[in-house]
């Protein structure tokens, strides 16, 4: 009988890695490939000049908004849960991005009035997936989303991999519990 747990966001180790819902999986390693994404609230944002040069990330991916996804309740109650703890997160010396394959006109109407000020990437040509192997999901209609997970990037260097929870209010606290554990904090 395995032991229960109280959290079902473990890190994932790269001995542990599995082939995910599209046969792929982040390497424990990878390199943050040299693109440059739309994103809100600001302009467009060249991943390796803001965080390749030894700057430290939490890139946590958003599968978008359908009822199979848990709608936007699931998604707003998720990043808010992560924007509380951003104060946190810079304390240690992370800073929080999100990466959606919806359009930013598409993440701005669902978004409207949240007052969420966090970072929000646009990948709808999976740019990222590529460089980095994330997995995704095929819909029904034949769009494609990111699987809903969160990379630890040091520099441009995949650190850990986070799977998302069936408690997405408290993704961000497993992140954060977890860099306090390293961190010593």
């Amino acid at each position: 009988m395995r032991p229960r747990r109280d959290d079902r966001h473990d890190p994932i180790h790269a001995r542990d890695v599995r082939a995910a819902v599209s046969g792929r999986a982040v390497q424990l390693g990878c390199m943050l490939p040299p693109i440059t994404l739309p994103a809100l609230p600001s302009g467009p944002i060249d991943l390796h000049e803001r965080w390749g040069s030894g700057a430290s990330l939490i890139l946590s991916s958003l599968p978008g908004v359908s009822a199979r996804f848990g709608g936007l309740q699931r998604h707003v109650a998720r990043l808010r849960s992560w924007q509380r703890r951003e104060a946190e997160f810079n304390s240690t010396g992370y800073e929080l991005a999100f990466v959606c394959t919806q359009t930013l006109d598409e993440q701005r109407a669902w978004l409207e009035g949240s007052r969420l000020g966090l970072t929000q990437l646009s990948d709808v040509d999976f740019q990222l997936a590529a460089g980095l192997r994330l997995p995704t999901i095929q819909l029904a209609d034949d769009r494609s989303v990111y699987s809903d997970l969160t990379l630890v990037l040091h520099g441009a260097v995949v650190g850990q991999v986070f799977y998302g929870s069936r408690e997405p209010q408290n993704d961000a606290e497993t992140v954060l519990r977890f860099l306090r554990q390293v961190h010593g904090a």
